[in-house]
């Protein structure tokens, strides 16, 4: 199922408020348009392995993969990148405080 343009911005600017609030520079917010694409994670694995970023923050662990056991392995791919902390917030509850 595709973002809408309107859900991207939306999940945009919960990823800027966060940064800020949390002392984060943000460098990039990838976005792939369809759950079948996957051009936004190689680009962001990309950016680990070149030491580009330290923290990953996700929305929510469905923003990885719509499968869980697929959501699994991508999130332990990230995370076996030794310096990379990842961050899975959910905005909703964050917006509520």
């Amino acid at each position: 199922m595709a973002t809408s343009e309107r859900d991207v911005e939306h999940l945009r600017r919960s990823l800027v408020n966060y940064a800020k609030r949390e002392g984060f520079v943000l460098l990039h917010v990838l976005v792939d348009r369809c759950q079948a694409h996957t051009i936004a994670f190689a680009e962001l694995i990309s950016m680990l392995a070149r030491g580009d970023a330290a923290h990953v923050v996700v929305p929510a662990v469905h923003h990885l993969a719509q499968f869980p056991s697929v959501q699994q392995a991508m999130k332990e791919l990230l995370e076996s990148h030794s310096d990379t902390r990842l961050l899975i917030v959910d905005f909703d509850s964050e917006e509520s405080r």
